[in-house]
């Protein structure tokens, strides 16, 4: 039955001409179409944070310029990095749950822009791990990066984390879930000072800190 429905379906995936004019003319989308648009956008870009990651965890070489110079020598940079990511992160989300509380915001426009300022700020996310190139990792320096989004910032990466969060959580947010999220970032500032207290004994990492100045915000911190 599955298959036979495909069948009656799988014209459906081939674009007509009509389908392609649309979609190089943006004033004639409809909300549920740059919605959709939204969320393939969404998806495309955790593939490619996933998948790059996926380069510099499984390949080192001299090669590709990316053997590990130095390791996370303390057990609390080891807790921090590794509760955040699953199965650990599990561990997490029970003590710092953030359960949907009722709707804020209702009006689809709003709830519109917010998806896209998220995507937005997930992009840059995904464009921090990307300009490590092969070098990406966790917990381990190999080498340097200045390029992308760390040449504003040193943590690129989880002031857009941070920030698309509270971006996703504010149609539904709550005093509980607020309290959670801020304590949720606080986690992520603790990974950001591990990583500086680590990455501060290679002296090319403190060439890079007299460059760029701010950890988080830039001009402010």
């Amino acid at each position: 039955l599955w298959w036979h429905n495909v069948a009656l379906r799988f014209t459906d995936l081939i674009p007509s001409l009509h389908d392609l004019a649309q979609l190089v003319q943006p004033w004639t989308w409809s909300r549920a179409d740059f919605s959709w648009g939204l969320g393939l956008f969404y998806d495309v870009i955790f593939a490619v944070d996933c998948g790059w990651a996926l380069v510099g965890y499984g390949l080192e070489s001299r090669w590709l310029g990316n053997k590990t110079r130095s390791v996370e020598p303390t057990a609390f940079g080891w807790l921090v990095c590794l509760s955040c990511y699953p199965p650990f992160n599990n561990v997490l989300g029970t003590y710092l749950p953030l359960d949907n509380g009722p709707s804020v915001i209702t009006n689809d426009d709003w709830l519109l822009a917010l998806r896209a300022a998220t995507c937005f700020l997930f992009s840059i996310y995904a464009a921090a791990t990307v300009a490590f190139g092969p070098r990406f990792s966790n917990l381990t320096n190999r080498g340097i990066v200045t390029r992308g989004p760390y040449r504003f910032v040193r943590h690129p990466a989880y002031l857009c984390k941070c920030s698309a969060w509270w971006l996703e959580h504010i149609p539904t947010i709550t005093i509980t879930k607020a309290f959670f999220l801020c304590f949720l970032c606080l986690w992520y500032g603790l990974r950001a000072w591990t990583e500086e207290r680590h990455l501060s004994a290679d002296p090319d990492y403190l060439a890079y800190k007299r460059k760029v100045p701010w950890v988080i915000f830039p001009g402010v911190y």
